[in-house]
């Protein structure tokens, strides 16, 4: 499967589910529960521009919501640690590896009827990139052989939509692109993930509306 049919498909799966979030609760079923810690458990489908179908990961995540008085408004502070490995290449003489990485940021959102959050998020992201190139390499003058393996930063942004099925419980599903620039020998790494997950919120604060 080529790149941009596995985007369109995410893609298309993203919008999809949004819209089972939307219409699944019924009108007796309005839980306002966006306030204070939670975790999160959950899977993504992670992919880059090169030549992979891409790879499933796990990740953790971990955060605090803020319920603006008087209004629909969610803020808060959200992190996560993924756990994988994804392999991609661009030619045979060019390929490189996306392992773990973390994110941490902030989203900001509104409730909506049947107890839907939708959101945006950003922040600063990390990732553990490896890689190697030899004969001509991007940013080379001639031929090179080069190897990169490390840590390297960059930033994230995404969206998603949060259904509470209870004061306790809810699940999330989010798309997010991740940049991390130029990475010795690439320009601009970055990588594009599809995240489901189940929210668990430690407290009650839950209220109709």
């Amino acid at each position: 499967m080529s790149n941009k049919k596995t985007s369109f498909l995410s893609t298309v799966s993203f919008v999809a589910l949004i819209g089972a979030f939307s219409f699944s609760a019924s009108a007796s079923d309005y839980l306002d529960v966006w306030g204070g810690p939670y975790f999160a458990l959950g899977g993504a489908g992670k992919f880059a521009r090169g030549e992979s179908d891409g790879e499933l990961y796990g990740f953790v995540e971990a955060g605090y919501d803020f319920a603006v008085p008087d209004s629909k408004f969610v803020v808060g502070v959200v992190g996560n640690f993924d756990l994988g490995e994804m392999e991609d290449e661009y030619d045979s003489n060019h390929e490189f590896q996306i392992d773990n990485s973390w994110g941490i940021g902030a989203r900001a959102g509104i409730k909506t009827m049947h107890s839907l959050l939708l959101y945006g998020v950003a922040g600063f992201s990390q990732a553990e990139i490896s890689g190697e190139c030899s004969g001509k390499c991007p940013k080379k003058k001639g031929s090179a052989d080069v190897d990169v393996d490390g840590w390297d930063s960059g930033y994230f942004v995404g969206v998603g939509a949060e259904k509470a099925f209870s004061d306790k419980v809810a699940a999330k599903l989010e798309y997010r692109y991740e940049d991390y620039g130029d990475v010795e020998y690439y320009e601009d790494m970055d990588s594009h993930s599809v995240r489901g997950s189940l929210v668990f919120r430690l407290g009650n604060h839950s209220d109709d509306y």
